[in-house]
């Protein structure tokens, strides 16, 4: 996981609110970080921040506190003031969520731009080409004109939404876990941001597969796999080259049986895949589900018959756009007995792809 502190929220004029919000990011790391085990010492702080933060939001109405038992009553939590509040502290408490929980390995193929509302990303890209040497016949003044050009490129963000009910009988019976409540927004965000990362550069191999890139081979071989590496490298200014996968893509890359009996099948049997192949880093790109899949069809998110190859130091690939300093949390009362309060989580993001800097694969 990303460093929860390296993205940070807005804060608020109310001190009490920058408590709240930095409460609940700690909160929500602890919770990432239990991987949904049950912990004592969690719920018993989990318990604790509930009442704080509801103590915070009925204060805001006017009515007297007396405990998470007057969260039952409506008229409270569909109070304007209310709202306010509980909108104000969720909405910052997500925000370095959702970007903390993507992999870092995603972020090897994805660069990440940040602006404010209302604005374009533009990325600019230098021109990989080089200048032509030529030789040049005694009395002629001047050979071929040469010019190169930098690629710039607009992203424009879009809304993308998540909206659900929030039942306040649960936070008023103490039970409600507010740290996988928010590490779930986050998560399926994030899910959500890897899977355009995953498509996007997917088209980008099978639009340069169809277009016979030297770039690209089909087959995992030896001569294939150090063929890509090669040109990938001489064309990123001998930069050094890595190659990423999943666990059964990487799996691929192994040797002659003989080569297994020398140390290296003790490797891959602890690890799935070797440290270096041919000379080349082997990187895992952890899997994940499809958003919407894990009680139906269980689909992977990441193809498991593809091997990237990156140049270390070069233009990422991907582009990530976020726009604004925060995700946008409104209310929207709901139509059921209980006035059960509706959520409207949204984030402005933007995907594309940029291929600035030559890549390569091997599809298998």
């Amino acid at each position: 996981m990303k460093t929860f502190s390296q993205f940070k929220y807005m804060p608020l004029l109310d001190p009490t609110a920058n408590k709240l919000i930095e409460g609940g990011i700690q909160l929500t790391k602890r919770c990432s970080e239990l991987k949904g085990k049950n912990n004592e010492d969690y719920n018993k702080d989990n318990a604790q921040y509930l009442e704080s933060f509801m103590q915070y939001c009925v204060k805001g109405t006017g009515y007297e506190w007396t405990g998470l038992d007057m969260l039952k009553n409506p008229q409270i939590t569909s109070d304007r003031d209310f709202a306010k509040r509980f909108t104000a502290v969720i909405s910052q408490i997500i925000t370095p969520v959702a970007p903390a929980v993507i992999s870092e390995r995603y972020m090897e193929l994805a660069e990440v731009k940040q602006v404010g509302f209302g604005e374009t990303g533009r990325f600019i890209v230098k021109s990989n080409d080089l200048f032509l040497v030529h030789d040049v016949a005694e009395g002629v003044q001047l050979g071929g004109i040469q010019r190169l050009y930098n690629n710039e490129i607009t992203i424009n963000p879009t809304p993308k939404q998540i909206f659900f009910d929030m039942n306040f009988y649960q936070v008023a019976a103490g039970i409600f876990d507010f740290g996988d409540w928010s590490m779930k927004v986050g998560v399926s965000f994030a899910g959500y941001i890897q899977k355009l990362i995953v498509n996007t550069f997917t088209q980008v191999i099978t639009d340069l597969t169809a277009a016979n890139s030297p770039y690209v081979a089909g087959g995992f071989s030896d001569p294939n796999f150090i063929s890509v590496a090669q040109r990938v490298q001489a064309a990123n200014n001998n930069s050094e080259v890595y190659c990423m996968g999943t666990l059964t893509a990487l799996g691929t890359a192994i040797p002659t049986p003989i080569g297994l009996q020398y140390g290296l099948g003790e490797e891959i049997a602890k690890v799935g895949y070797l440290d270096r192949y041919k000379g080349v880093k082997l990187m895992e790109i952890e899997q994940a589900m499809i958003p919407g899949t894990i009680n139906t069809t269980a689909s992977l998110m990441i193809p498991n018959d593809v091997l990237y190859f990156i140049a270390m130091g070069q233009y990422k690939p991907i582009k990530v756009l976020f726009e604004g300093q925060n995700v946008t949390v409104e209310t929207i009362p709901t139509q059921t007995a209980d006035k059960t309060m509706g959520l409207s989580i949204t984030m402005r993001l933007g995907v594309a792809s940029v291929v600035g800097s030559k890549f390569g694969a091997i599809t298998l």
